[in-house]
């Protein structure tokens, strides 16, 4: 019986909120001092801290045209898949032609970002305490 008594005594306080008096104290919790990142991931995260990625597809630059079209077609009831495979179809069904300025635009923007990504690769080599993989200085 007097195994249950405390068992029961315990219960309670772990649903009152109480701390029973044989757990111990924990030691108070040590604030970490943000570590600096080196090397790929460092670069990584500076980019995309900076507003930086990479470009959308062709299909995607599409898509913000022509979606609320294409939603429209398909009624005010239309789920968000049924309109995903039409804009996927649709998008097979173009011509080259019709595809073209989008594309174009795609490869604009990737040459941009491999641009800003290259300068910013040969900044880090020049300035980092480590070396970045993929630039030979």
């Amino acid at each position: 019986m007097q195994l249950r008594a405390s068992s029961q005594k315990v219960a309670k306080s772990a649903v009152k909120g109480k701390r029973s008096s044989t757990s111990k104290k924990q030691p108070a919790r040590k604030i970490r001092k943000a570590r600096v990142q080196r090397g790929r991931t460092a670069a990584w995260s500076v980019l995309r801290k900076a507003g930086l990625k990479p470009p959308k597809s062709a299909y995607v630059l599409w898509l913000k045209q022509n979606y609320a079209r294409i939603l429209k077609d398909l009624g005010p009831e239309a789920k968000f898949a049924a309109a995903t495979k039409r804009a996927g179809e649709v998008w097979s069904a173009l011509a080259d032609v019709d595809m073209e300025p989008f594309v174009k635009e795609y490869k604009a923007m990737q040459a941009h970002f491999h641009q800003v990504q290259d300068t910013y690769k040969e900044y880090t080599a020049v300035h980092a305490l480590t070396p970045v993989k993929g630039v030979h200085s």
